[in-house]
């Protein structure tokens, strides 16, 4: 939105490269490689500003946006439910219950978004924050169905194959 504010043009988010088609928009809101995010855009883009704002403010304001999604894990479900964005503020007993239950794993997330624009695309298991190849990655995007277990960084590195190097 920075760039948005700077420039007079219009970002696209990385959702709507996926879900409904590429277009010529000069900026891409993205949150990927964090794991609501995604890579939507194929190679349309060639170039990167990282723009990191303020953790405090994000956690609170990042609750909000979900709290008024319902939740929602899929794109269809986030649509569907856009129409309630900041309606309303959620109770702060909800923000509370959401903050202890997650805020440590966000944070984490957090600073993976960072090491994956600085490092290249350095790609993190989501649980055990250990590095990981692209094969699981893509199975951590994509099977919201499976169970932390089956998706357990010990399933995709063996003895034989040893852990992805950085």
């Amino acid at each position: 939105l920075q760039m948005e504010a700077l420039a007079g043009f219009s970002a696209k988010d990385e959702w709507d490269f996926a879900y409904v088609g590429m277009s010529n928009h000069p900026f891409i809101k993205g949150n990927y490689p964090h794991h609501e995010g995604i890579w939507g855009w194929g190679d349309a883009a060639d170039q990167t500003i990282l723009m990191v704002p303020n953790i405090r403010r994000s956690m609170l304001e990042y609750h909000d946006i979900i709290w008024d999604l319902q939740y929602a894990t899929t794109w269809e479900s986030s649509t569907l439910h856009s129409d309630n964005l900041f309606l309303q503020q959620p109770d702060d007993d909800d923000f509370y219950e959401w903050r202890d239950a997650r805020v440590m794993d966000e944070v984490r997330w957090y600073g993976w978004y960072i090491d994956y624009w600085m490092e290249g695309g350095l790609l993190r298991d989501i649980f055990s924050h250990r590095i990981i190849t692209q094969d699981h990655w893509d199975d951590l995007m994509k099977k919201f169905s499976y169970s932390r277990e089956e998706l357990d960084y010990d399933n995709y590195v063996t003895d034989a194959t040893g852990p992805p190097s950085a």
